[in-house]
């Protein structure tokens, strides 16, 4: 038996990823081991279940193990605090940003959510000052952290027998019987330390793309390996820290700037609630750092120069900083709580064409 899963479109159109029960099995099996799942857990899932994460985790993951499970049809972070605590749910796998809009709304002295054991952020990159609030708020809780894709469901993560810093210095390692390595651009390994294609092997990969043979084929490296398009680095224990996405760097006069290391600081700003940075097309250095921001409180919005002051308050060069601020009240979002960037730089390729000079916002 085949199914078709697609990807989220966070990047370009989605794709057809051709699984067979077995690939998820094999997904959802190494997952139980990762999280310590037994008969007595009640996942907690807001994601939908005809996508990959909501399948896996939602259905498969408590039907192996004999457990139940709660889904929501839409995410509401009011809602998803009080079905929590009804259900007693005990495991939750997620998008950052659910997470995020969980804690923005959590109040102790009214949320219940002491049932919770695990939450695991998937789907994009968690940053470091999100774990470290959830530890603080839920201190019951293990934050865990997750890559995964499509193509391959799990691809690296961190498991609830890992030290808690892995999830502030890492998106985990490869489960029992996969393979994850970091390859070039040609697909051989580099050195540890080295930032490359995050490139799996392994049991819960798809059998291709549906009716796109061409785009199956071109994913694999000489020796078999699956390449993601997204960077990473991995250090000697095989841990991995996904950088970006290869389309993630932005160029300008000849500068890489890590999409990523902006991206996490700027969301732990205390007047931004979500954040986004994407390249913004420029006719002299080819491309500038174009942040858009969903503000805490729009009567109280971030400011350009205030973005720039408190990075370089970090370490970050002036000329890596976002040179154009887009203020947003939501960002766009797929229905797995992951923002679409092709959207993003569709409006700012939209917005620089036209206007020669694209204005800087403050």
């Amino acid at each position: 038996m085949t199914r078709s899963v697609y990807t989220s479109g966070t990047t370009a159109r989605p794709k057809g990823c051709l699984h067979t029960f077995n690939t998820y099995l094999a997904g959802a099996r190494a997952l139980g081991k990762a999280f310590a799942y037994t008969e007595n857990d009640v996942q907690f899932g807001p994601s939908p279940i005809t996508h990959t994460t909501g399948l896996v985790t939602s259905v498969l993951l408590p039907l192996l193990h004999g457990g139940a499970t709660h889904v929501m049809p839409d995410w509401d972070p009011v809602r998803g605090l009080a079905e929590i605590a009804r259900y007693r749910c005990s495991v939750a796998v997620t998008a950052t940003t659910f997470l995020q809009m969980a804690l923005d709304t959590y109040d102790p002295d009214h949320h219940d959510a002491s049932s919770l054991r695990v939450w695991v952020c998937a789907g994009a990159p968690i940053p470091a000052s999100v774990v470290e609030r959830a530890r603080i708020l839920l201190p019951n809780t293990k934050i865990l952290s997750l890559y995964g894709r499509s193509e391959n469901l799990t691809t690296t993560t961190c498991t609830v027998d890992d030290d808690p810093q892995r999830a502030l210095t890492s998106d985990g390692a490869a489960l029992p019987f996969s393979q994850v390595k970091i390859v070039d651009e040609v697909g051989a390994p580099v050195p540890v330390g080295t930032e490359g294609d995050i490139a799996y092997q392994g049991p819960s990969h798809m059998l291709g793309y549906l009716n796109r043979p061409d785009e199956t084929a071109a994913l694999y490296t000489p020796d078999g390996f699956s390449c993601s398009g997204d960077l990473g680095v991995m250090d000697a224990d095989g841990y991995v820290r996904v950088t970006g996405r290869t389309k993630d760097i932005i160029i300008r006069g000849g500068m890489n700037i890590s999409v990523r290391e902006i991206e996490d600081l700027l969301a732990a700003h205390p007047a931004i609630r979500t954040v986004a940075v994407v390249g913004m097309p420029d006719d002299r250095l080819g491309e500038r750092a174009c942040c858009y921001a969903v503000p805490v409180d729009p009567a109280n919005p971030p400011t350009l120069p205030g973005l720039t002051e408190y990075l370089r308050s970090r370490g970050i060069a002036v000329q890596k900083s976002p040179e154009h601020l887009e203020l947003l009240e939501a960002m766009p979002m797929t229905a797995t709580g992951k923002i679409q960037k092709h959207v993003l730089r569709q409006d700012i390729v939209q917005k620089a064409g036209r206007r020669a000079d694209v204005p800087t916002r403050a």
